[in-house]
C-alpha cells in the first residue's frame, strides 16, 4: 500500500478528480500512473445488487438502488464501473480505500474484497459507525477507517477517539479543518494513524506532506502532491536533514 513511499501517504480522492474524471476506470488509471499510493472512492448497491463505484445516492433525482448500471451510465454520461472491475484495473498496482455510503453495500464489498483482492489490505472507510461494525464482524482482519466533517468543541476530540476505539478502526480520516495538534496527538496516542482530506492547495499540500505524524492525505490533485514530495525528497538528499 505505497509503504516505499514513507509518510504520509498520497490517496488520489475519486481517482484524482481534478484531474480526470471521477469514480471512473480512466480516472483510476490516472491516479495511479501519476504517483499516488493509494485511491479513494465510493460504492452503491444498485438495482440487482451489483456494487458500483459512485458518488451520490442519487442521479437526477433517481436514486442508485432503483437503476441498473446501464441506466445510471447514461445519466452519468460515462460508464459507471463496477466494484469488481476497480479491484481488477488496481490489483497489484496501487492501494484502495472503498468508502461505503450504503448499507446495503456492506456484504458484497466484503464479499468481492475477500475473494478478488490481492496484495496490501485494502482500507474500508464510512461516516456511517454501523456499516464499520458490520464489516468489522463480517472480515475481522480489514483495516477500517471512520470518516468524520463534525465540528470539534470541548472534548469532542477525546469522544471522537474514544468512539473510534470502540468501533475497532485503525484509521480516522478527518475533514482537513479539523486537523488540530490535540486531535491528532490523542488519535496517535490511541493507535490510531490519522488521514486529512480532502488537501489541494499547493501551500498546505507541500506543508502536510512534509508531516510523518500523518498517514496519508487525501487530494483531488495526486500528481501535484506527488510533484512535492519528489521535490521536497530531493531537497533532503541534497541539503541533508534540517537543511534548505
Amino acid at each position: 500500500m505505497g509503504e516505499a513511499a514513507g509518510r504520509p501517504l498520497i490517496v488520489g480522492h475519486r481517482g484524482a478528480r481534478a484531474e480526470a474524471p471521477e469514480n471512473t476506470l480512466a480516472g483510476f488509471d490516472h491516479a495511479a500512473a501519476a504517483g499516488a499510493d493509494m485511491v479513494e472512492f465510493d460504492v452503491w448497491s444498485c438495482l440487482g445488487g451489483e456494487v458500483v463505484v459512485i458518488h451520490d445516492g442519487a442521479v437526477s433525482g433517481q436514486a442508485v438502488g432503483s437503476l441498473d448500471r446501464l441506466a445510471l451510465s447514461r445519466l452519468c454520461g460515462h460508464a459507471v464501473p463496477l466494484l469488481e472491475e476497480v479491484l481488477e484495473l488496481l490489483r497489484g498496482r496501487i492501494g484502495i480505500d472503498v468508502e461505503i455510503k450504503d448499507p446495503g453495500a456492506t456484504q458484497g464489498v466484503v464479499t468481492q474484497l475477500r475473494d478478488l483482492w490481492r496484495g496490501s489490505p485494502p482500507l474500508v472507510s464510512s461516516f456511517l459507525p454501523d456499516v464499520l461494525a458490520e464489516v468489522r464482524a463480517r472480515e475481522p482482519l480489514l483495516p477500517l477507517g471512520l470518516i468524520t466533517a463534525a465540528p470539534l468543541g470541548r472534548g469532542a476530540a477525546a469522544d471522537l477517539v474514544d468512539g473510534a476505539r470502540s468501533l475497532g478502526v485503525s484509521h480516522l480520516v478527518l475533514y482537513h479543518r479539523l486537523l488540530r495538534p490535540h486531535v491528532v496527538r490523542r488519535a496517535l496516542q490511541a493507535g490510531l494513524r490519522v488521514v486529512p482530506w480532502t488537501v489541494n492547495r499547493p501551500g498546505e499540500l507541500r506543508r502536510l506532506l512534509g508531516r510523518p505524524d500523518l498517514w496519508a492525505l487525501v487530494t483531488d490533485r495526486p500528481t501535484l502532491a506527488s510533484r512535492l514530495r519528489r521535490e521536497a525528497a530531493g531537497g533532503r538528499e541534497e541539503g541533508g536533514p534540517g537543511e534548505g
